[in-house]
């Protein structure tokens, strides 16, 4: 494996390469661009707390806790890769077998030890591939990691994304049976423990997301109560993408009550959403944690959200 040097001038290169772009960049057709980005993703997550998703699936993780991983960008054969060693060396325990579909052999010592992990994301895509999975790039979220007067970011929920209306993206590719490869959360939530089965379990539920909201006059998605409501969906969309949730009637229960309240209110004023009210996210958290709940035992609080989204 060879060193790659990814200073500012390259990531300044980079950054003027993505601008203007809005397109979703496939590891299948642009694998050296894909795998930079994704390279950087892994980069700026790893030891993060509040992005960090992959220690733990190495059995090196506390809740809230920093862990110092030192990284380096490497390339072999043609294909861009990262190397992610954790403190000391330690000797890494996977806990889920699809690891293996994530981390190259040079991961191992010669004793046959996981104690760094080595990636290559354009090698993952092409598995993944392989199985009816296009991965790729926005390149609208990697602006918030090589631009400095981007203020946000796109690896966690936040406003932007909300007043940016994210839904109309994420259908699109959900659509198209593509998923996002740029982080952490990305080989947690979407890749560990990935079937084709559940890939097209839900396939006809995004189109109809999708053409119901294509059915709303464009003058009306322009409010704070639509992006709140809109966003909500966008959310829980990417849990049906997710292992964990591809079989939960609660999620599709809930997206259809939100658009149903967006179909009813159709209001012509502008506005912008302000910020993401404390009852969006108790609404959330209480569905993650509740899988298995029946819907009645949420309506409390889908409630108190749809009251706050009238009060956009």
């Amino acid at each position: 494996m060879n060193r790659l040097k990814i200073d500012q001038d390259v990531k300044g290169a980079l950054l003027q390469r993505l601008k203007g772009r809005s397109d979703f960049i496939s590891f299948q057709k642009e694998p050296q661009l894909a795998s930079l980005c994704c390279c950087l993703g892994l980069d700026f997550e790893i030891g993060r707390p509040d992005y960090d998703r992959l220690s733990a699936l190495v059995g090196l993780a506390e809740p809230n806790k920093l862990v110092s991983w030192s990284t380096e960008f490497v390339e072999s054969g043609g294909e861009i890769g990262i190397i992610m060693t954790p403190p000391n060396s330690e000797t890494l325990l996977p806990q889920h077998p699809d690891l293996s579909n994530i981390l190259d052999r040079k991961s191992m010592n010669t004793q046959g030890q996981i104690n760094r992990l080595v990636i290559f994301p354009h090698l993952v895509a092409n598995h993944y591939y392989s199985k009816g999975l296009d991965l790729g790039i926005l390149p609208e979220w990697m602006l918030s990691l090589l631009d400095p007067s981007y203020d946000s970011s796109y690896f966690v929920a936040n406003l932007d994304e909300a007043n940016n209306n994210i839904v109309d993206s994420q259908l699109n590719l959900l659509t198209s049976k593509r998923l996002v490869f740029s982080g952490t959360h990305d080989i947690s939530d979407h890749l560990i423990g990935f079937h084709t089965r559940g890939l097209n379990a839900n396939h006809s539920f995004f189109l109809s997301v999708q053409k119901r909201l294509n059915a709303i006059d464009p003058a009306s998605k322009q409010n704070a109560s639509y992006y709140l409501l809109s966003y909500l969906v966008a959310v829980l969309l990417d849990d049906l993408a997710q292992p964990l949730w591809y079989e939960s009637d609660l999620h599709k229960t809930v997206i259809k009550a939100a658009l149903q309240q967006i179909e009813s209110e159709k209001s012509l004023q502008r506005s912008e959403l302000k910020h993401l009210p404390h009852s969006f996210h108790k609404l959330v958290a209480s569905m993650r944690q509740l899988p298995k709940q029946e819907f009645v035992d949420l309506s409390g609080n889908l409630n108190a959200f749809f009251q706050e989204c009238r009060g956009q």
